[in-house]
């Protein structure tokens, strides 16, 4: 299932771009669906290009009341892993969760376009669940979409917030 999300920005792309890329872990407080972001590794080529791997924890609230005490902490739990590409002003991400295992395919990219007035975030990616991939796994048919628009709908909102905690932060930086 495909999702878009975009926000604009009064700041340089420039600005924006590095503050997504290199203070996310001091960003991830202002995301209540988050309790942390943490840098497990980085990488620098010869081309500018940055790698990096980071682990999000998940806050219950993230979740449906009524699902809250089904799901484990250790659930909510992933990996996320980025290339930012600052010759195109592009980041490709994916990413994992051990929860779900082999049944999530979670990847991205988003863009950065300058504007007249700063900065637009595009955020594109797709959320596609296959649990024919874990025999174990038995669901009614029918459900895999149910499960798609879920998730995506669990996504789409936390990426929204994503956009909006960068520009606060920066904000609360230019005061």
């Amino acid at each position: 299932m495909d999702f878009q999300v975009s926000d604009d920005a009064p700041f340089s792309r420039d600005l924006v771009f590095r503050t997504h890329r290199d203070e996310f872990e001091r960003i991830a407080p202002r995301l209540s669906e988050v309790e942390r972001v943490v840098l497990k590794s980085q990488s620098t080529a010869a081309d500018g290009t940055i790698e990096q791997k980071h682990e999000w924890f998940g806050h219950p609230s993230a979740l449906p009341f009524f699902i809250r005490p089904l799901v484990p902490p250790e659930m909510l739990r992933w990996f996320g892993h980025t290339r930012w590409n600052p010759r195109d002003w592009e980041c490709r991400w994916s990413v994992e969760v051990p929860a779900l295992g082999p049944m999530a395919d979670i990847q991205g990219f988003q863009r950065y376009h300058e504007t007249p007035t700063g900065c637009r975030i595009e955020l594109t990616g797709t959320f596609d669940f296959h649990p024919d991939r874990v025999p174990q796994v038995r669901l009614p048919p029918g459900s895999v979409p149910v499960v798609e628009r879920f998730v995506v709908s669990l996504i789409v909102p936390m990426m929204q917030k994503s956009a909006a905690a960068v520009i606060d932060h920066l904000k609360s930086e230019t005061r």
